[in-house]
């Protein structure tokens, strides 16, 4: 399996868990789009493309880990989007990801975000889009706290433009090492066919 199609399993409500398959490549638009149930997700180090609101009004889901994920180079549109109890995001341990419009974007304000970057020299771009006074950043709503293993003051200063508040004194970013992050962490690397 390479693709799991549009709307594949839009409004799954029941769908609770996803094992998905070393060899798939892109996810469709809106192919898990409120799928209500599905709590956890890992996607496979083989993923390319994560398109259009491929998880979006996933409410119930907590923890995404992308750590394997190094051929990807960009999160789309409202990939992540209104998903406001999503708390822990690993993202690919990659040199250059871009992180597109309402990405990451809460539906309510004030939604916490644990935001892991295991390769701490990484360069991330997060384009905006405004249709008159409205402006559309990846991480509306969220109030992030970011773990690196240095303080990456350029991906601070991106996640900042791109709607993203912290906890800090004037609505900083806090920066935590990696080996503070709640729950397990892998740098997508392997040796012998397992994680580390």
């Amino acid at each position: 399996l390479e693709t799991i199609g549009s709307h594949a399993f839009y409004d799954c409500t029941s769908l609770s868990s996803i094992d998905l398959p070393d060899s798939l490549e892109t996810i469709g638009s809106h192919a898990f789009y409120d799928c209500t149930s599905l709590s956890s997700v890992t996607l496979p180090g083989s993923l390319e493309t994560i398109d259009l609101f491929s998880f979006s009004g996933c409410d119930n889901l907590t923890r995404v880990d992308l750590s394997a994920c190094t051929r990807l180079d960009s999160i789309s549109i409202g990939a992540f989007s209104i998903c406001d109890k999503l708390a822990y995001v690993t993202l690919p341990n990659t040199t250059n990801l871009t992180i597109r419009e309402g990405a990451f974007q809460a539906a309510n304000e004030g939604i916490k975000l644990h935001l892991c970057i295991p390769n701490a020299s990484m360069t991330v771009t997060c384009p905006t889009t405004s249709v008159g006074s409205v402006v559309d950043h990846a991480f509306t709503n969220r109030i992030v706290t970011l773990y690196c293993n240095n303080e990456n003051t350029a991906i601070k200063a991106t996640l900042k433009n791109a709607g993203a508040k912290g906890t800090g004194e004037n609505g900083e970013i806090e920066v935590k090492n990696t080996s503070d992050f709640p729950g397990p962490v892998s740098t997508g690397l392997s040796l012998f066919g397992l994680p580390f």
